[in-house]
């Protein structure tokens, strides 16, 4: 079975793709209580954040010197650039 990830309509064999499906990710990281991006930990994604705090509730991230931050990532999104930087 295939999902369907933009809304299509067909006109005389012709395809017209009207609306493309933004596709999100959850990351799911435990912090400590300051909640400071050097002390995370990535402890995985999920397909939706319901199912990525059942994951972090079942492995007890939850700590009293610990926070869980899940932070939404969406794919296939294409954004111009003003300044980029460039490493090789």
């Amino acid at each position: 079975m295939v999902e369907l990830l933009c809304t299509v309509i067909v006109i005389d064999n012709l395809f017209i793709i009207l609306k493309i499906n933004s596709m999100s990710i959850f990351l799911l990281f435990q912090t400590d209580s300051w909640k400071s991006k050097a002390s995370r930990v990535f402890f995985g994604a999920f397909d939706s954040r319901a199912k990525a705090l059942d994951y972090a509730k079942y492995n007890d991230l939850y700590w009293y010197n610990s926070e869980v931050v899940v932070v939404e990532v969406i794919l296939n999104q294409f954004e111009k650039f003003s300044k980029c930087l460039v490493f090789s």
